[in-house]
């Protein structure tokens, strides 16, 4: 249960991050730059949204004993 907890909280992060990313690229005056910033929310959205799914994931897999 606690993977499914640690999973939303990265997804919730991950889309407040992007989402104030995206607001600030359109608040850009200059085209060039908000391209180049969309690239950088891309790799933030995929990445936090790839993590969260492998924490849920996780959930199923077995236990590693360190």
């Amino acid at each position: 249960m606690g993977a499914f907890i640690i999973a939303g909280i990265i997804l919730v992060v991950t889309l407040i991050v992007s989402g104030i990313g995206v607001f600030g690229a359109g608040m850009s005056d200059s085209p060039s730059a908000s391209a180049d910033f969309m690239d950088t929310i891309k790799f933030v959205f995929f990445g936090g949204l790839s993590l969260s799914i492998l924490v849920a994931a996780s959930h199923w897999l077995p236990h590693i004993g360190w």
